[in-house]
């Protein structure tokens, strides 16, 4: 009897446990507190990636403290038989780098929760997790640092309450129980070590999260938050094409000088309000250029504007109702997100002053470039999502976009979509909606229906199977739809083998494309995915094709090969080619098609990286000359200390029977945390007929104030 209270004890001493502490913590890395001798590590490390194993090298410790307002985590690393790769980088980019990653869900519904990562020194990444959703662009604030010891490293790390969300404090204010899983990367041998044991490749990845007791989170959400932003820009273009800079002016004023600012108040804590007004949405850096010979449909960027990506998991359906970057230049945005019990919410509401035409390959009544000429619209969306089946959900979506003023444009879009769930493999998801659109003269109706099943075991068996047809009057201008009036499905099999570092992964997959006109696209494939050694990932794969558009048929086929490998601490590289033959949508004739791609990042330095990558296309139709086109991008980081450096960037591109076209930019950043940022820089276009073509001189700060 003794020994099974003993045994009950322990067991339930395993889950970690946050220990109170009255005392302050001084984050510095070192862990000297008193209070994290009183708190139990957590110890029991074992290898999921490639495939599951042992212990990790060394001995690893990660504990876990809080008082009134921040939850405290220490990391402990010892004893290691090599030296942890750890460099001096920009916020973000230590993916290269040893790393510890804690995973919180807050909400312990196995759905939702907060990644985060960091290196030997304290650098951050962080990500939101909802629903099998990776948003990697999302920030917030908290402060860590770390240190590089004689045989290992230490980590110390204080996350405010309020820069998360959880589940409201009861009257009785009750201890949370969140839930937690730590993992723990060793780049030189490409693994990853986690607490608890997890699958790798779970489908509903948080399930697996150890419980985290006794949180006592604070009783107030995050506050109220003020961040004011300013840009200024100096602008210079060749309108005359002679060679001449001059200076575009400061009409309108509002382009050359823009104050901004954003404000986020935690109406509860787990329910956050966010407003923005004249917001500075440019990037400091522009969009890597995208290339390619045979463009059919517009190309997708991912957003990376900080107002956008605040609570970005409560706006996201299956059906990517909202895309918004569709949103080009808001007035304002206004924005309420988070969750009440089983009810996640999202609503969004702007003004765009710069609207952007209608990216489907017909257009969409109302929506033209001509209708939106110096016209503004509105943007609105909504979306409800349940908790149900498990760690399922049923939820709904509405959009509505319309042009202001003279225009009378208008897209409206509703529609639910369902997860559900089966043991620790097997999803099936469906979603359904209907949308009306249209100006004066037209009106567009239809709808679209898609579902999917999916089995993703760790090792074995893997499959997937989707469909989905969409009528052709079915329109989304919030979102990034391009072609309607089409069915379609795919399938593919795979089956895993995986021993140590090494894993296989042969493969056939099929699918279909029939569009209501009777253009039709069919592919068969065969490919094999392999990670060879921990370090080498290696894929090659073949396909037969087979197209008809506007009468014309055409039979193709393709293959291709792609290798990345971490070879060192300094090096990584990675390529990529294919070869085939398709269709020319411009013929409508066969074409043959090559591409290659090479490319990788060199670390001279601690502090130091320069990234290389080439693209390099060839595309002969049938009795045509060959297309040609060219895309080199190089970029060098100089991170001087932790929160200041240098990115230095160039772009150029050459097509067939267009000129050299280089972009360069120079950016000096400073960075305390997200929202505390000021950005020095410059743009300067070129080409090798008219020399330099424009150049924009740009400064740009906020300051983030919490109260």
């Amino acid at each position: 009897m003794l020994w099974l209270l003993a045994g009950s004890g322990l067991a339930a001493a395993a889950d970690p446990t946050v220990t109170t502490v009255t005392d302050q913590i001084v984050v510095d890395g070192r862990l000297d507190e008193a209070g994290w001798s009183m708190a139990v590590p957590v110890t029991d490390f074992r290898r999921y990636l490639p495939n599951a194993g042992g212990p990790p090298d060394g001995e690893t410790e990660v504990r876990f403290l809080q008082d009134d307002a921040h939850l405290y985590i220490g990391i402990t690393v010892r004893d290691l038989s090599y030296r942890p790769r750890a460099r001096v980088s920009p916020r973000e980019d230590i993916n290269d780098d040893d790393q510890v990653g804690i995973y919180l869900d807050t909400y312990d519904d196995g759905r939702t929760g907060y990644i985060f990562y960091f290196n030997p020194l304290g650098i951050q990444q962080d990500i939101r997790y909802a629903n099998g959703d990776w948003f990697v662009q999302w920030d917030t604030v908290y402060t860590s640092e770390g240190q590089v010891t004689d045989d290992g490293f230490t980590i110390e790390v204080a996350m405010p309450f309020r820069s998360i969300r959880y589940p409201a404090v009861g009257a009785d204010a009750a201890p949370q129980t969140w839930r937690v899983m730590i993992t723990r990367k060793l780049p030189h041998e490409g693994t990853k070590y986690a607490f608890p044991q997890l699958q790798r490749g779970h489908p509903r990845m948080f399930l697996q999260a150890a419980p985290l007791r006794n949180v006592q989170p604070a009783r107030r959400g995050a506050g109220l938050w003020i961040q004011p932003v300013l840009a200024v820009r100096h602008q210079m273009t060749d309108e005359d094409e002679d060679g001449t800079l001059t200076w575009t002016g400061a009409e309108p004023l509002n382009e050359t000088i823009r104050p901004g600012l954003d404000l986020r108040f935690g109406i509860t804590p787990d329910i956050g309000a966010a407003l923005t007004i004249n917001p500075d949405f440019s990037q400091v850096e522009a969009d890597v250029q995208i290339v390619n010979l045979n463009q059919r449909f517009a190309f997708f960027f991912p957003e990376q504007r900080p107002f956008f990506l605040d609570g970005v998991d409560a706006f996201a359906d299956q059906m990517e109702t909202l895309y918004t970057r569709s949103v080009v230049s808001p007035l304002y945005g206004a924005k309420v997100s988070g969750m009440e019990g089983p009810l996640s919410i999202g609503v969004l509401q702007s003004i765009d002053v710069s609207p952007a035409a209608s990216v489907h390959e017909t257009g969409t009544p109302g929506f033209s470039e001509d209708e939106l000429e110096n016209a503004w619209t509105s943007n609105s969306f909504a979306r409800l999502r349940l908790d149900a089946f498990g760690s399922g959900y049923v939820g709904l979506t509405a959009a509505d976009k319309r042009v202001l003023g003279e225009g009378t444009g208008f897209n409206d879009v509703l529609a639910g979509d369902i997860s559900v769930p089966f043991n620790d493999v097997w999803t099936a998801e469906a979603a359904a909606g209907v949308s009306s659109s249209g100006n004066a003269d037209t009106r567009l109706r239809g709808g679209q229906a898609q579902a999917r099943l999916v089995r993703s075991p760790e090792l074995g068996l893997g499959m997937r199977l989707s469909g989905a047809g969409i009528s052709e009057g079915f329109r989304q201008e919030m979102g990034f739809l391009n072609l309607t009036g089409l069915s379609r499905g795919s399938g593919s099999l795979d089956y895993t083998f995986g021993s140590g570092r090494t894993t296989w992964a042969p493969g056939i997959s099929g699918s279909f494309r029939q569009e209501q006109d009777g253009d039709q696209r069919l592919e068969a494939r065969h490919e094999h995915d392999a990670t060879v050694a921990g370090i080498h990932n290696i894929n090659l794969g073949g396909a037969m094709r087979r197209w008809r558009q506007d009468g014309a048929a055409v039979p193709g086929w393709v293959i291709d090969a792609s290798w990345r490998a971490q070879l060192s601490r300094l090096l990584t590289l990675s390529a990529s080619s294919s070869h085939g033959v398709e269709i020319d949508f411009q013929e409508l004739v066969p074409a043959q098609s090559t591409f290659a791609r090479g490319g990788g990042s060199v670390r001279p330095t601690r502090g130091t990286r320069l990234d290389l990558d080439v693209v390099q296309q060839w595309f002969t139709p049938e009795g045509l000359s060959t297309a040609q086109a060219t895309r080199m991008f190089s970029r060098f980081t100089w991170q001087f200390l932790r929160p200041l450096g240098m990115r230095l960037n160039q772009q150029t591109t050459i097509q067939s029977d267009a000129p050299r076209e280089t972009q360069a930019s120079a950016l000096l950043i400073w960075l305390e945390s997200p929202g505390r940022e000021i950005y020095l820089g410059g743009t300067w276009g070129m080409n090798e007929e008219d020399g330099l073509t424009e150049q924009t001189l740009f400064v740009k700060a906020t300051w983030l104030v919490q109260m």
